[in-house]
């Protein structure tokens, strides 16, 4: 019998009934029930697919978002840091797929031809690996069943990609690949449409590889990261994505992921790391499902059309203020709501960095007096961890700028105002 969660076995020994209303599934033997209906459908070959599947959210890509993260692109690059995206696509953009007729909720066709646009769009602003290209000869192989996530194959067909495209010089490391024990994965969409249609029995097996560095002994230090493989779940530990490409580039890498973080959440948290404030990577791989790339909101992650996500993302893009700056002002602030500035309406934009001493959980708001602007909330998405440190833009015309702590403990903070 397929194994179930612990509570379900329990209920399947001392309620019998129960026992008949849960029905374990075998490949290819099961359907998606009624009340599943309206978010996953059933492809062929026992393919599940999710909302994010066959959204056309992102088919059309608005001008002014590609100006936005153009934007922030180019100031990384300004700054010597290079930007290599991994747009993964949904399986249903690569399947040939009988059971997906075209229609006007579903276009095989619209959905490439949107991919092929958002790699156009951004290709003179970072570097954007075609991945459809380097899955499409795996087939079927590449994906999961029941699980928008890709497999092992396919991350190793990605990493390959990157290392004739990555400009910048890294650190040499070699590496080791063992095999590990196989897992079982349990999708999203699995997970899903088990609890809703009362089935069990939508589990694969993963294999799980494991890496390390060649030749450095327990008191040897391995060459320091500078690259940045910087995503969502896609890049945690179960995957091995990092360790898949320090293998195919010969050179270390850190990873940060943001589990269900959306194309955004994750390059906002690099960005603001202490990690990279005191040593910024060189190369940032940024990982992320193409679907998901306007995916965000109601609390969870930052949505990528939001005036505030972009106010971040900038000023974190443009970095801390340097320390000879004349215009550098350092402000040390405590309480629930400081004033941080009074000036004449700034010319031009400007950028606000805030250090806390203890990473604040409350939402934080930033108040622009003097400027047609909405105030900028930090600390306000689930999906994102808290920081220590928090950027923002100052927008031309603003007179004043008040910082607001929404609750919790007070916490000391030191905070920087210059011109760019």
């Amino acid at each position: 019998m397929p194994r179930v969660h612990k509570l379900m076995r329990t209920l399947l020994h001392t309620m019998p009934l129960v026992a008949c209303l849960i029905a374990p599934v075998t490949a290819g033997a099961w359907e998606v029930c009624d009340k599943a209906q309206p978010w996953y459908t059933q492809g062929s070959e026992g393919f599940l697919y999710g909302p994010t599947d066959l959204s056309p959210k992102t088919w059309d890509l608005p001008p002014e978002l590609v100006e936005r993260l153009g934007g922030t692109l180019d100031i990384l690059r300004a700054r010597g840091i290079e930007v290599v995206i991994v747009a993964w696509p949904a399986r249903t953009l690569l399947r040939a797929d009988p059971t997906l007729p075209e229609t006007e909720r579903w276009s095989q066709k619209r959905a490439r031809k949107g991919y092929d646009e958002f790699r156009t769009a951004f290709a003179p602003h970072a570097t954007v690996v075609d991945v459809a290209k380097a899955l499409q000869p795996l087939g079927d192989s590449a994906f999961f069943k029941y699980d928008l996530h890709l497999r092992g194959a396919a991350l190793d067909a990605i990493a390959g990609e990157l290392g004739p495209q990555i400009k910048s010089e890294l650190p040499s490391a070699d590496f080791d690949k063992r095999s590990g024990p196989d897992t079982e994965q349990v999708g999203g969409l699995g997970k899903s449409v088990q609890k809703t249609c009362g089935i069990t029995g939508l589990v694969e097996t993963m294999p799980k590889t494991v890496f390390t560095t060649k030749g450095v002994g327990l008191l040897d230090e391995a060459p320091a990261a500078e690259l940045a493989l910087v995503g969502t779940s896609m890049s945690n530990a179960t995957f091995d994505f990092d360790g898949r490409i320090a293998m195919a580039l010969h050179t270390p890498v850190v990873a940060r992921a943001v589990n269900n973080g959306g194309a955004m959440a994750p390059l906002m948290s690099h960005l603001q790391s202490q990690e990279f404030l005191a040593k910024p990577s060189t190369v940032i791989v940024w990982e992320f499902p193409w679907a998901a790339f306007r995916w965000g909101g109601e609390g969870e992650r930052p949505e990528a059309d939001a005036s505030g996500t972009w106010s971040v993302l900038d000023a974190a893009a443009h970095g801390p203020c340097p320390a000879t700056a004349p215009t550098a002002q350092a402000v040390p602030i405590m309480g629930t709501e400081i004033e941080l500035l009074q000036t004449k309406p700034l010319r031009a934009p400007a950028t606000l960095h805030v250090h806390f001493a203890d990473a604040p959980r409350a939402p934080i708001h930033v108040h622009f007096g003097g400027a047609e602007s909405e105030p900028v909330s930090w600390s306000s998405w689930r999906r994102v961890a808290p920081s220590n440190d928090w950027f923002a833009t100052i927008p031309a015309g603003t007179t004043s700028v008040t910082l607001e702590l929404e609750g919790g403990p007070d916490t000391t903070a030191t905070a920087w105002i210059c011109e760019r």
